[in-house]
């Protein structure tokens, strides 16, 4: 996960929302301030991806814990340095 703080926005990589859309890595806003101030990257979550004309976005987010294969760190939006 990454978050873009000035705008609510989290990058998610998700699984298949059955007869919406495919597994995908995708950006969301997330419309609550407190569940958006108590993400931090690397979270696994289980949340609802709700949809209102055009406009969508997760909520109802509830923290997990997930095998290590099913919740994978989204690589760091900043290039890596090196030595």
């Amino acid at each position: 996960m990454r978050l873009e703080a000035g705008d609510k926005l989290a990058t998610i990589r998700h699984k298949k929302i059955e007869g919406y859309m495919d597994a995908m890595t995708m950006t969301f806003p997330i419309q609550d301030p407190q569940e958006f101030g108590a993400l931090q990257v690397g979270n696994c979550i289980d949340g609802t991806v709700f949809v209102q004309g055009d406009n969508l976005w997760v909520g109802e987010i509830k923290h997990t814990i997930a095998p290590p294969d099913l919740c994978v760190p989204l690589p760091s939006a900043e290039p890596q340095k090196t030595p």
